[in-house]
């Protein structure tokens, strides 16, 4: 049936027709509670509605999902774990594995969370066979093999030092705050706050193992990388700049895996702002690959954190920055940016002032952004970041 054919027969008999819309699953984390929500956005009524509250095996501030969406993974600050669930469905999820950190991955974290033990930070999923799971500590990290069949979690297959000394640049104190794998598993990148620099590492394809290739200063003296993203041409990576309130792009040679950053940077903030007032958290792909979403947050309540958006080039290249706008929240110690994986029309945005859980849609034609749904979980300092299951 022709697509116009369908058009007016919608028009005509409204009710003929099956509604083209669906209802997606979210899980979020928090950085206190152990707890673990479970989230369903409505993209008809545009309703967001807590579902499940699930006890968790310790707080979680950060989350991501194995490459088959079979089980969710989770880290947080002091548990001196590393934890996974397997996914029973879009509300529930069951403890499939915990795993002590190994090697030196004490806490080197400023303020509040100083001294509390053995942290993980980040963590990232393998999307290509062996599948392993790469986790980020402040000052060490780990690669944990996973279960084939049910991807839990195993043990931890590799230490992985932070260590750099070459004639030109060295690093003697680290707070690796994100890693990054390019899209055919090839490399593993790795940001890190503290020392200021971009580690780059080879993976070995049997094993999953990590090589360190070499690391890079950032772009600037005190620009602090704290997240990296990753093009999937593999020609580009971006980087989200703590101390800079900046994005920076990076052309990578695809062969040996190395970035060399481009002259531009763009903005996080609005000008004429006090940057100190600021921090910026986080970077990631929209599903087509054809846009790029970074966030920055207000360093105290009341002062409101951004959301920005590129548009992306066939190679990966920005082509311009689409937008900078306030975000309704400072967005705490969060403000992280999720986009749906099955479509560029929906992200989801999360709080720590409030404690809240927000969709934003992103109209591609337009290419303009609004807040149309939200949802409050005002507890245990959620909402950390978000992933959508489906």
């Amino acid at each position: 049936m022709r697509l116009s054919t369908l058009f007016l027969l919608s028009r005509a008999f409204p009710g003929l027709l099956p509604a083209q819309a669906a209802k997606h699953h979210l899980f979020v984390g928090t950085f206190q509670d152990r707890a673990l929500y479970a989230l369903e956005f409505d993209d008809v009524n545009l309703a967001l509605t807590l579902t499940t509250n699930i006890s968790a095996s310790d707080t979680h501030t950060w989350i991501t999902l194995s490459h088959n969406c079979k089980a969710l993974y989770g880290s947080g600050i002091g548990s001196g774990a590393w934890y996974s669930y397997t996914i029973n469905n879009s509300s529930s999820i069951t403890p499939s594995g915990a795993v002590p950190l190994k090697g030196n991955c004490i806490s080197a974290l400023p303020g509040v969370n100083a001294g509390n033990g053995p942290s993980g930070l980040h963590s990232v999923a393998g999307s290509t066979p062996p599948y392993a799971f790469y986790g980020a500590g402040p000052t060490c990290g780990n690669v944990l093999s996973v279960d084939p069949t049910t991807s839990a979690l195993l043990s931890v297959s590799q230490e992985i030092p932070y260590s750099f000394n070459s004639t030109t640049f060295s690093i003697t104190s680290t707070l690796m705050h994100g890693f990054a794998l390019s899209a055919d598993g090839r490399f593993l990148y790795g940001v890190d706050t503290r020392g200021n620099s971009l580690w780059i590492y080879s993976v070995d394809k049997t094993t999953g193992h990590l090589n360190l290739i070499s690391a890079m200063p950032g772009p600037v003296p005190g620009a602090n990388p704290r997240h990296v993203a990753t093009h999937p041409s593999g020609g580009y990576l971006y980087v989200a700049l703590e101390g800079a309130n900046a994005l920076t792009q990076y052309k990578v040679d695809k062969k040996t895996g190395l970035p060399a950053r481009e002259s531009t940077s763009y903005p996080l903030i609005k000008p004429g702002l006090n940057p100190s007032a600021w921090w910026p958290d986080e970077v990631m792909i929209s599903h087509s690959a054809k846009y790029l979403w970074a966030t920055n947050r207000g360093q105290q309540a009341g002062t409101k954190g951004f959301i920005s958006a590129f548009r992306l080039g066939d190679s990966g290249e920005i082509e311009r920055q689409l937008f900078l706008m306030e975000t309704t929240t400072s967005g705490g110690s969060a403000n992280a940016v999720t986009p749906a994986p099955f479509g560029d029309e929906w992200v989801a945005l999360t709080d720590t002032e409030k404690g809240l859980v927000q969709i934003w849609r992103f109209d591609v034609v337009k290419e303009e952004v609004e807040v149309v749904a939200e949802v409050g979980i005002p507890v245990g300092r959620c909402c950390a970041n978000a992933v959508w299951y489906d």
